[in-house]
């Protein structure tokens, strides 16, 4: 049963006691803002609130927790399906007020405001990434013999840059695609050898943790860009990388955007003899493309057969 009083917004994680004073409060307060609860801490939370932190990690352990993290990743866990419906609205006031956007008296304001605060992304998601969490990923991506990446809703245009930007420096990449819940039917030749980078922004597709849990069983690796520890990726995957990656329209924010760039950079930089095929390659397919018009989909399997034929021969 729901916390009495509350939105029916999370019915099955707050249990069936009846909470009262500042662990009712709290409860409201979670049910209200989900955005900001499922990655705000103890304190940030006990201010919004009117009571302490500890307060809070009380009231999560009161509601059969071990703390706070817990909670929040069981809370996210029910997000998706439970905000889909009120996303629009909760996302323009959430970046409304963040941005201060009512106080904008000009669009140019708005571009200020916006630079501003991406700066601000850009500095926080630098201090989040260790040198040793940034290594390990590219080393799993190096290694990976097929490179699988997935990006559902809002992080799929993160997904397509990490996907182009890394068939240019190495091969077998795979951008998967959810066009007609077609997922698993792309994961059939996935081999212990294989990785997947998976993209998982709040609110976090249930469907990319399955893709992931069926990728694991399936023996591959895991990583994943997020944006909180307590996300229900970061649990799961081998390696993780958390960006600052505030509440927006997209997940594509100057934070995680400059992560994708700097792993394609970075596994450039230590695959120089592979990079060096892959744009040759590019380069030779691009020369031959501008020698036909390519009225239909023969005509460019045709170019690439024969230039499958012409490297398989030495010339």
């Amino acid at each position: 049963m729901p916390v009495q009083g509350t939105r029916k917004d999370f019915p099955t994680i707050f249990g069936r006691q009846e909470l009262r004073g500042a662990h009712r409060t709290i409860a409201q307060y979670v049910c209200d803002q989900p955005w900001k609860s499922l990655t705000q801490s103890a304190a940030e939370i006990g201010e919004a609130t009117g009571v302490s932190a500890s307060t809070v990690v009380r009231f999560a352990q009161a509601v059969g927790f071990s703390g706070l993290p817990e909670l929040q990743r069981a809370l996210a866990s029910q997000a998706p399906d439970i905000l889909r419906a009120r996303e629009s609205i909760e996302r323009v006031r959430y970046a409304s007020e963040q941005l201060g956007l009512e106080h904008a008296k000009t669009s140019y304001d708005v571009f200020r405001k916006v630079i501003d605060r991406e700066h601000e992304n850009l500095e926080k998601t630098a201090s989040l990434v260790t040198a040793d969490q940034f290594e390990a990923v590219v080393s799993r991506v190096i290694n990976a013999e097929s490179l699988y990446v997935l990006g559902l809703r809002g992080s799929r245009a993160l997904a397509v840059q990490l996907a182009v930007g890394m068939r240019y420096v190495r091969s077998g990449v795979t951008l998967l695609d959810n066009t007609g819940d077609d997922l698993p039917s792309q994961l059939t030749s996935v081999t212990s050898k294989d990785a997947l980078c998976a993209f998982s922004y709040s609110p976090y597709a249930s469907k990319t943790v399955k893709v992931a849990k069926a990728f694991k069983s399936l023996g591959g690796a895991v990583v994943t860009l997020t944006d909180a520890p307590t996300s229900p990726m970061a649990s799961l995957a081998d390696e993780t990388i958390v960006t600052h990656n505030p509440v927006w329209f997209s997940s594509t924010t100057a934070g995680s955007g400059a992560v994708v760039n700097a792993l394609v950079y970075a596994v450039a930089a230590r695959t120089r003899g592979e990079v060096r095929k892959q744009v040759d390659k590019a380069r030779r397919l691009v020369a031959e493309l501008e020698e036909f018009e390519l009225d239909s989909m023969q005509n460019l399997l045709g170019i690439i057969d024969g230039y499958g034929r012409t490297v398989s021969d030495g010339r």
